[in-house]
Formats: structure tokens, sequence, C-alpha cells
């Protein structure tokens, strides 16, 4: 079964897939980590099976399902940040910022937060992974927008939930509008219906 996943849906993805391994033994499955308009191309050449992102303004010839809403925190180490409940989003983008690069929707979506709280971030590195994004924070000179998703990924750093506004955006899994659907694809969706797949 072949998948793509937008970055930040990647530390959740093994919920799913291993609770879809449990019912399909048989069937190995390949997850690409991939742009949003690389995972709808990739739909509608059936290159994948399905897809991971964000579902709204889902371009036609595709089904979207919702699974769960993307929310966002500042991460960085304890000597960056200050220990404190929350941030603004203004307040956010005075620090030193490792993001995603310009070509990935999450950083168009953090990008246009900052813009609506009449910020202009201070981005000193991107990464087009998350892997990477990751590396930076750790080595304590950045921070980074990151989802509630990732966060039990990086432990020892200071979390700090962003507000003002608070915002959530839905992602779920991304099917070609095919009759009949493709078997793995009604697979893969008949499980994530009854997984509980989340930001913890």
């Amino acid at each position: 079964m072949r998948l793509g996943a937008i970055p930040t849906v990647e530390p959740l993805i093994a919920t799913l897939t291993g609770a879809f391994a449990d019912r399909h033994p048989a069937v190995t499955v390949s997850v690409q980590s991939l742009t949003a308009d690389e995972i709808v191309r990739g739909l509608a050449e059936h290159t994948l099976d399905a897809g991971f992102s964000y579902v709204t303004d889902a371009p036609g010839g595709l089904r979207t399902y919702p699974l769960y809403a993307e929310t966002y925190t500042l991460v960085g180490a304890p000597a960056l940040l200050p220990a404190r409940r929350s941030i603004t989003w203004a307040r956010a983008a005075a620090y030193p910022l490792c993001l995603l690069t310009r070509d990935m929707q999450n950083r168009r979506l953090i990008d246009g937060h900052f813009a609506a709280a009449g910020a202009r971030p201070e981005v000193l590195a991107e990464s087009d992974s998350l892997l990477g994004v990751l590396s930076h924070v750790r080595s304590g000179r950045w921070c980074a927008i990151l989802p509630r998703a990732v966060l039990p990924f990086v432990p020892g750093l200071r979390s700090l939930p962003l507000r003002e506004p608070e915002i959530a955006h839905p992602v779920g899994l991304l099917v070609a509008a095919r009759e009949p659907a493709g078997a793995l694809a009604r697979a893969l969706l008949e499980v994530a219906r009854q997984v509980r797949l989340g930001e913890t």
C-alpha cells in the first residue's frame, strides 16, 4: 500500500498503519514524506493509494475524511523560551525560528497566521523535513512552530501553545474519487474510522 503523508502527520502515521497491519498482515506499507501538492498529484496519477494531508479546500477529484485537528506550539530549548503557559503568535515571531520550507503547506499556513497577527517572523533556518527542523531545535539555537503531535518526540524541550489566535487545521485521509474505490484505499478507510488518530 503506497501512502503519501505531509511531514507533520508522520509522528502519528504508525498508529494507523499499525492497526492496518494487524488486520491485513500480508500487505506491506510504504510511506513517503511529500508536500500536499505531491500527494494530490500522486493520487491523480495512481502512484499513491491514499494520502494524509490538510482536508480544507482539497481539490476536486478527491474524497476527504477528516481525522483530527492540527494545533500549534512554539518549541525550543528552556534556555531560549520563558516558562509560561502560552505565547501569542506576535511574540513568537521574535524568536530565532527554523521552519519547514515554503513549498510545504504547513509553512504557508504558519506564514499566514503570522501575517494575520501583524508579525514578521525571524526565520533563520529552513528544512524540507520534520527531522531537519527538529535537529535544528535540538541544537538549542533555534525554535520552531510545530504541531502538538510532535511533542512526544522532543523530550527536554519547552513547549508554549500558541494563541491570539488559537488555530486548528483539519487533517485527514485523502483518496481519489473513483468508483469503485481501490481495495487498499477502502481497507485503510475502514481502519481509519475505527482508530483514534489525533494529537496528544
